[in-house]
């Protein structure tokens, strides 16, 4: 991932990969976002895609899908800790997402 950083094709990753500035961020910034959720909400999913798309698409409202998937991640006994060297690398990574999004982290 950070290769990919480096070589600035960053933009043309999986979505899973995608930064936030150019996926979720894309098209609607911050400062212009007026719902806040939690991703528990079992119309979270749609009411993103219609602020960041303009529309829910036929895909999402043909399986009646308007939940997000809140089940992954890494619980706390299965997280590691980070050497330097990939601390730097994951800071170069996200870089670009803080930038545009530190303004509105707590």
């Amino acid at each position: 991932l950070y290769q990919i950083h480096k070589q600035g094709n960053q933009g043309i990753v999986d979505q899973h990969f995608l930064p936030q500035h150019l996926h979720c961020f894309r098209n609607v910034v911050p400062a212009k976002w007026t719902v806040v959720m939690t991703a528990k909400a079992p119309t979270s999913g749609c009411l993103v895609e219609q602020t960041v798309l303009g529309t829910v698409s036929l895909q999402t409202l043909a399986s009646g899908d308007c939940a997000l998937d809140t089940i992954h991640g890494t619980n706390k006994s299965g997280r590691k800790n980070l050497s330097m060297e990939d601390n730097r690398m994951l800071d170069f990574i996200t870089r670009d997402e803080y930038a545009m999004l530190g303004p509105y982290l707590n």
